[in-house]
């Protein structure tokens, strides 16, 4: 849903401007995978009566997790829809 969200909106933007790259693109992936997983990570940890603290932590190794994701999401989408590392 982030790609949907976030990067598909961006990658259109870029394709406007001519300045899409999948350098580009990752860098969106790993953004929005990193944010949209530590920040539902923070929800689901802290509303169950969880230190603040400890639901801080939890999403900032969560958001880890989410940028790597993110990153691979973009780069998948990179091969699939055939954007090079160039600029076009």
């Amino acid at each position: 849903m982030a790609s949907l969200g976030i990067v598909l909106p961006y990658v259109l933007w870029l394709r406007g401007k001519k300045r899409l790259n999948a350098f580009r693109v990752c860098i969106a992936g790993v953004l929005a995978g990193d944010v949209v997983l530590g920040v539902f990570m923070f929800q689901a940890v802290y509303w169950p009566n969880v230190i603040f603290s400890t639901a801080i932590q939890v999403a900032i190794k969560s958001a880890i997790g989410g940028a790597t994701i993110g990153f691979f999401a973009a780069l998948l989408l990179c091969f699939g829809s055939g954007i090079s590392f160039n600029n076009k």
